[in-house]
């Protein structure tokens, strides 16, 4: 539970001391279940009135008016990995608004983010996402008739549903990468899926137009995003990077981080 949410160790102690002083099993666990559940949710709400003293802030897990950024799935909330530097989320505020004044109905996605506290401490089974200046957002689909698709990826989590290579484009690591490392065949990809929506190349591309022409006034440093997926939707920066053979593959998702 620390790996997974950061605080849910803390909400997991209480709960195995209540489950030792039931008599049934049955009762043990439903009294270490409510336990835990009340534990966490009490410091669920708690990190997000502290983490902005640490310098952090929850990303949106619902549109609001005021801005069409979502979480892309409530997981994200739930287990807190929706937190960044003010700075970040204005980028990405700044970003949704402007595609959805492009392109009105738009909703830009966020995924895994960072945790509400603690420079360094880590986020599986991500490399970096350790200080809040790391955000990544959800790729834009389309259905079959070529129609837009508001809140809707291919894989259940937005991870793990490949642009891979097509036609005479060529994978940055030949098709294989070296071990150990987090780079997946693109045929290994995440079992539930929807099936039918394909990558609308519109709305990914301005995406990546503006925060390249924008985001250094956020502070932005990188973009990850393979090299094919780039070229096919026809962008380029000093600020769009690979980021290399051992690390996951970015031609699911968009990762984005401000400087320190």
């Amino acid at each position: 539970m620390t790996i997974a949410t950061q605080i849910g160790g803390l909400a997991l102690l209480p709960a195995l001391w209540a489950g030792r002083k039931a008599q049934s099993a049955w009762y043990r666990a439903t009294l270490g279940i409510a336990v835990f559940l009340v534990c966490y949710s009490a410091l669920w709400f708690g990190a997000a009135q502290l983490a902005p003293l640490t310098g952090r802030v929850p990303l949106p897990c619902m549109v609001q008016p005021e801005s069409p950024l979502v979480s892309q799935s409530p997981i994200y909330c739930i287990l807190n990995r929706h937190y960044v530097h003010p700075e970040l989320s204005r980028l990405a505020t700044g970003l949704s608004r402007h595609l959805d004044n492009r392109f009105p109905g738009t909703q830009t996605m966020t995924l895994d983010a960072g945790f509400p506290f603690l420079d360094g401490f880590p986020m599986f089974p991500h490399l970096s996402h350790k200080d809040g200046h790391k955000l990544d957002l959800a790729l834009f689909y389309e259905n079959g008739s070529g129609a837009y698709q508001p809140g809707r990826t291919r894989s259940s989590l937005g991870y793990g549903a490949y642009a891979a290579p097509r036609g005479s484009e060529q994978d940055a690591c030949g098709g294989s990468a070296p071990w150990p490392g987090m780079r997946l065949p693109p045929q290994w990809e995440w079992p539930i899926q929807t099936r039918g929506l394909s990558l609308e190349l519109g709305r990914n591309r301005a995406a990546i137009e503006w925060l390249v022409a924008e985001g250094p006034a956020y502070g932005l440093k990188k973009l990850f995003i393979e090299p094919h997926l780039a070229r096919r939707l026809e962008v380029s920066s000093p600020l769009i990077r690979f980021q290399g053979c051992r690390a996951a593959r970015h031609d699911d998702h968009i990762h984005i981080e401000i400087g320190a």
